[in-house]
C-alpha cells in the first residue's frame, strides 16, 4: 500500500464516509475508490486534484511529500498573528497551553 492510498483511506475514514459515498461526491465509480485505497490503481491527476480539494489538503500531503495537510492555513495564521499585539499573542499562547493541558489528561 502506498502513502497515497493510505492517505485517501485515512482522510475518508476521518469524516466517516463510505467508499461509495466518497465516490458519489467525486462522481466516480466506487470500485475506483476501492482500487485507489488498496493501491491497485493510481488516480489520474484530475482525480488527485478533486481529492485534495474535497479533503482540503495539499497535493503534497496527499502524495506523501509533506506531513502538513494544508500549508496555506499556516500562512493565513501567520498573517493573522502578525496583526495581533504582543499581549494578544500571549493570551493565545496561554489559551493553547490550557487546551493542551486538558487534552493530555
Amino acid at each position: 500500500m502506498s502513502i497515497l492510498s493510505e492517505r485517501i483511506k485515512t482522510l475518508r475514514e476521518e469524516i466517516s464516509l463510505t467508499q461509495s459515498q466518497l465516490a458519489e461526491k467525486l462522481d466516480i465509480a466506487t470500485s475506483s475508490i476501492s482500487q485507489y485505497e488498496s493501491g491497485d490503481r493510481i488516480p489520474s491527476d484530475d482525480i488527485k486534484i478533486k481529492l485534495a480539494k474535497f479533503f482540503d489538503v495539499s497535493l503534497d500531503f496527499l502524495m506523501g511529500l509533506s506531513d502538513i495537510r494544508n500549508p496555506y492555513v499556516f500562512f493565513t495564521l501567520s498573517e493573522y498573528f502578525n496583526s495581533l499585539t504582543e499581549d494578544e499573542i500571549n493570551d493565545v499562547i496561554k489559551y493553547t497551553m490550557f487546551i493542551k493541558k486538558f487534552r493530555n489528561k
